[in-house]
């Protein structure tokens, strides 16, 4: 072993030394011997002289490392065992209390809070008991994360997780502690998933949309409403989206669904494109006069039923009553006979639909009676008829009088 004696206890004892030498030399006295004769070293004599030459020696190594030995048996020496150093075991200086923390959260914990070691450092591993988080460690920090599992259901002991923590030295000395979480079962959001793709329709034409796929709660029923733009008639029951097109507009409109789960909610957006419905006109022309009706059937045209039969457009003083499988048309006592026309929407029972348009063509019932109803028009051809007669002297049994004929006559003087 080296020992290094500090300059300060070295002064010390050199200065006590001396002072014990010089005293000793001083009673003593001084003895002048021959060359020849042997030095009569007494014994007190002799000590006094071993500790001046052991300061002698303390001085001059005072600087240096000095190396202790051993004697071992007879003649044989051995180095003095090093001493090894004893690093004291983590401890736990604070009780990890258990915590709660929110579902779909994430926490952090200094774990040197908690855990000491006097001579060295910690490092620090985890394991599960259960497995229903995420747990990781960054350094002295253990971060667990809590939205692992879809959701959190239940408040019994499922709630409760346990993580074993142990913290360890260089030397491999351990302690371990385990927490205890209790995580809270909190309301998760609706999500709105893959987005609804546009939809298109004929005027006038329903069609119905589910709506599985497209929102999405773990924890909660949804209630799904609708708006739109004021172009559309549109509903929702249950998880049905019914779309229904106006009669006579054709254009692109957006819709709007709504998933509330009754504190959070989300949207989608959906695009409807309203196309017009495919035209064909009746292959018969309906002729009509004023106060006369007509009754068409259309079962004969559509073989997979009659769903509903709607008017969408019938000119002025013609009154149409669908029916079940037909229409009836009735002219009123006013109508001036012009030719107009009958459009009408059928949808057929597999929710087809098909517009037609019905040619409505105005009769005369009696010649005389038209011109009596046509007053203007009567008595234009009536002066036309007379003026015609008059100008070609059909019109008096007299016999036009021709001027060459004509005499002057001269009176008598």
């Amino acid at each position: 072993m080296k020992v290094r004696f500090p300059p300060i206890l070295t002064l010390i004892l050199f200065t006590a030394l001396v002072f014990v030498s010089f005293s000793g030399l001083a009673s003593a006295g001084v003895v002048t011997m021959d060359a020849d004769a042997p030095s009569p070293i007494d014994g007190s004599e002799s000590e006094k002289l071993s500790d001046i030459m052991l300061l002698e020696q303390l001085l001059r190594t005072s600087s240096e490392d000095i190396e202790d030995t051993e004697k071992v048996g007879a003649g044989s020496e051995s180095p003095t065992a090093q001493p090894t150093a004893q690093l004291s075991a983590p401890v736990l200086i604070e009780v990890i209390p258990s915590f709660t923390v929110d579902e779909d959260s994430i926490y952090h914990l200094n774990l040197n809070r908690f855990f000491e070691s006097g001579d060295g450092d910690i490092t620090y591993s985890f394991y599960e008991n259960t497995q229903p988080v995420i747990v990781e460690l960054y350094g002295n920090w253990l971060v667990i994360r809590t939205y692992m599992k879809p959701n959190w259901v239940g408040d019994n002991d499922n709630d409760d997780i346990s993580i074993v923590i142990k913290a360890s030295n260089t030397a491999g000395d351990t302690y371990s502690n385990t927490i205890s979480i209790n995580v809270r079962e909190v309301n998760d959001a609706p999500k709105a998933l893959s987005a609804i793709p546009p939809q298109s329709l004929y005027s006038g034409e329903t069609i119905t949309l589910p709506l599985d796929g497209y929102f999405s709660d773990v924890d909660s029923s949804l209630s799904i409403s609708v708006a739109d733009e004021g172009r559309m008639t549109a509903s929702v029951s249950g998880n049905q989206l019914t779309l229904q097109a106006p009669y006579n507009w054709d254009g692109v409109t957006e819709v709007y669904l709504l998933a509330s789960d009754g504190m959070y909610a989300v949207s989608q957006r959906l695009t409807v494109e309203v196309l017009p419905a495919p035209m064909i006109t009746y292959p018969e022309r309906t002729q009509l006069h004023d106060s006369d009706s007509e009754y068409i059937e259309f079962q004969d045209m559509f073989s997979q039923g009659i769903a509903d039969i709607v008017v969408i457009d019938h000119p002025k003083g013609v009154l149409v009553t669908p029916t079940s499988t037909g229409i009836e048309i009735e002219a009123s006592s006013d109508w001036k006979g012009e030719t107009s026309e009958v459009i009408l929407q059928i949808k057929t029972s597999d929710g087809k639909v098909q517009n037609i348009k019905i040619v409505l063509e105005y009769i005369i019932k009696q010649p005389m009676e038209f011109l009596l109803r046509n007053y203007f028009l009567g008595i234009f051809v009536a002066v036309a008829i007379i003026g015609t007669r008059v100008y070609t002297g059909k019109g008096s049994s007299r016999s036009p009088v021709k001027l060459e004929n004509y005499r002057h006559y001269k009176p008598k003087k």
